[in-house]
């Protein structure tokens, strides 16, 4: 597994390292992990996980598998998750980021719509895509 450091922020008074792990495997899909670890702890903070090089994937897309954050919603922590991925999209040269909703008890589909439609993904039914531009 690669370890790398993306980079440090600071969210609610408390220092944050942007960090990617990235898992890959010669038979199956990368598996990323994007994460703000705060003091080196892991447990509920904020992560994004997607992967790329699956067989339902085409080649230039990148699959959305989850995204969590324990910090209170409305700080803007997803969306700046979202906008890791982004960069990291455009960098590598991906064209699309494909996933899907699921409601939780703590959140609505109705805000999850919200919150996708905000960060420039297109809805349809529960799939959720976006264009990468250059």
């Amino acid at each position: 597994m690669k370890k790398l450091v993306l980079d440090n922020l600071e969210i609610d008074g408390k220092p944050y390292t942007v960090r990617l792990d990235v898992t890959e495997d010669d038979f199956g899909p990368t598996v990323y992990d994007l994460m703000f670890v705060n003091t080196g702890q892991l447990l509920n903070e904020p992560f994004l996980f997607f992967k790329t090089g699956d067989y339902s994937l085409e080649p230039d897309e990148i699959k959305l598998t989850d995204i969590f954050s324990s910090i209170s919603e409305d700080k803007g922590i997803g969306s700046l998750l979202l906008n890791y991925l982004f960069d990291f999209a455009k960098n590598e040269g991906y064209s699309k980021i494909i996933g899907s909703m699921h409601s939780t008890s703590e959140t609505s589909l109705e805000k999850l719509e919200h919150f996708y439609k905000k960060n420039g993904f297109v809805i349809d039914g529960n799939t959720i895509t976006k264009n990468i531009k250059e």
